[in-house]
């Protein structure tokens, strides 16, 4: 009977790690080129997250983007104490 259960928890286990596989597998469809991978082509995989620099007040913080002209934006938060 011991024996019964520990199959079927392992087939059990199986099958859900197989369906959630399956599901990962398919979410890149798009293959990558020689440039992407290697060089830094465009369109890039990987992109810089922005730097905060600090709080204008309680609400809004500046985000500085690296882009070809520099750009600052103010961005609002909802923080809540």
């Amino acid at each position: 009977m011991n024996l019964l259960k520990t199959r079927c928890s392992l087939l059990t286990a199986f099958i859900l790690i197989s369906i959630a596989l399956q599901f990962t597998t398919q979410a890149q469809n798009e293959q990558l080129t020689f440039k992407q991978v290697y060089e830094f082509g465009e369109p890039r995989i990987l992109e810089r997250l922005p730097t905060i620099k600090g709080w204008l007040d309680d609400e809004h913080y500046l985000e500085v983007k690296k882009e070809a002209a520099p750009k600052i934006n103010c961005a609002n938060t909802a923080v809540k104490a």
